[in-house]
């Protein structure tokens, strides 16, 4: 059995491992954890762990009943606006190989999906939503 602060510690481990091994030098934020300076950087990713809903999902005595909770990873790409699409196209892959069709220590992934930002004055932002769900039995 885990706990769902564990589920949480293993993906955001596994993506900063796999993120930054394929995109050095780009930050990555975590949530609630704010960069200091992002007038310096040109890329940079915010990944947001957010627990859904519990359902018990099996018939059987206390103690033996299997719960599932689905959740979402949202990561957020930023690069300069005026850089070009590109740039945030090839983070984007990266993050689908990370989480698609994965097991992640207790976290099973579905699919991503892609959510286009409007361009603003500085940031180009695009950001991907990968849905998982974890089971444990109480």
């Amino acid at each position: 059995m885990s706990t769902y602060e564990s589920v949480v510690s293993d993906i955001l481990t596994t993506f900063n491992t796999e993120f930054t091994a394929a995109h050095p030098g780009v930050l990555v934020e975590q949530d609630n954890a704010d960069i200091a300076d992002k007038e310096s950087v040109t890329e940079w990713v915010r990944i947001v762990v957010r627990e859904g809903g519990t359902n018990q999902i099996t018939l059987s005595p206390p103690g033996s009943r299997e719960w599932q909770t689905d959740s979402v990873v949202i990561v957020q790409l930023f690069s300069r606006t005026g850089k070009g699409a590109g740039v945030v196209r090839g983070m984007a892959s990266t993050v689908r190989d990370i989480f698609r069709g994965r097991k992640i220590g207790a976290a099973t992934f579905r699919g991503v999906r892609t959510n286009y930002q409007n361009p603003g004055p500085v940031w180009f932002q695009q950001n991907l939503i990968a849905d998982f769900f974890n089971r444990d039995t109480k």
